[in-house]
């Protein structure tokens, strides 16, 4: 897999499992569409298949991608947010886990934002 295949992510991803459309079908349900709806969703799901995973890693979906800042832009900062402990919590459980699945790495960059847990179903999300 070469960089420039890569995507939006900025490490190096292994190389992702592929998964037939026989398993995206036990894995993946696209409810109760009529059937024209769930045809074009699982046509939609075949070209795509490489944009899920389903073994706790991300899907990969080739695109690249281009952010354009303003001539002379000053890099914006921002201090992380001052967080409970139980966010502290989900906030290292996850960057541990991109650490080790290589999905992200260390970097000193002038540009910066805070992380934001927010709940969903009453599970914390990244």
């Amino acid at each position: 897999m070469d960089k420039d295949s890569w995507g939006p992510k900025t490490a190096e991803m292994p190389d992702p499992k592929e998964y037939t459309l026989e398993d995206m079908e036990k894995l993946l349900d696209v409810g109760s569409l009529p059937e024209e709806l769930k045809e074009r969703a699982w046509d939609m799901l075949k070209r795509r298949v490489n944009a899920f995973a389903f073994d706790g890693r991300l899907g990969h979906h080739s695109s690249k991608v281009h952010i354009r800042t303003q001539e002379g832009q000053v890099p914006i900062s921002v201090p992380m947010y001052n967080s409970s402990p139980a966010k502290k919590a989900v906030i290292e459980e996850q960057l541990k886990k991109w650490f080790e699945l290589g999905v992200i790495e260390a970097s000193k960059s002038p540009w910066s934002a805070p992380v934001v847990i927010a709940y969903r179903n009453g599970k914390a999300r990244f």
